[in-house]
């Protein structure tokens, strides 16, 4: 367990498949682990509901419910959006805290000007 850093369970586990099957027992196999919820097609429409709604994920979680008829949570979808290179964050509209006060007016008079 120390040596691979893994659980009794897992090391168990990998003595029976020796075992059985010796040295290919060790491999992975396929499809290992849960299936996707959504096809790629799915994905894929998705993906686009996230471009034109990227503040609301309530939204798209509505309109995978209503088109696929499969119920996502919000966590599921922020996994799914972060797999594709996407965020399901909420965009700042405004500066934090406040600006300096000499470099705002000399910023509003160029722009008056």
């Amino acid at each position: 367990m120390k040596i691979f850093q893994g659980d009794r369970i897992t090391i168990s586990h990998w003595f029976d498949a020796w075992e059985v099957q010796r040295l290919v027992g060790l491999y992975n196999k396929a499809n290992q682990g849960r299936p996707q919820k959504c096809t790629p097609e799915q994905t894929e429409q998705i993906r686009q509901w996230a471009k034109a709604f990227p503040q609301n994920l309530h939204t798209i979680g509505v309109l995978v419910a209503e088109h696929f008829d499969l119920r996502i949570s919000k966590q599921t979808l922020k996994r799914l959006l972060q797999s594709m290179a996407l965020s399901g964050r909420r965009v700042r509209t405004g500066r934090k805290g406040e600006p300096d006060p000499d470099e705002y007016q000399q910023k509003k008079q160029a722009l008056h000007d």
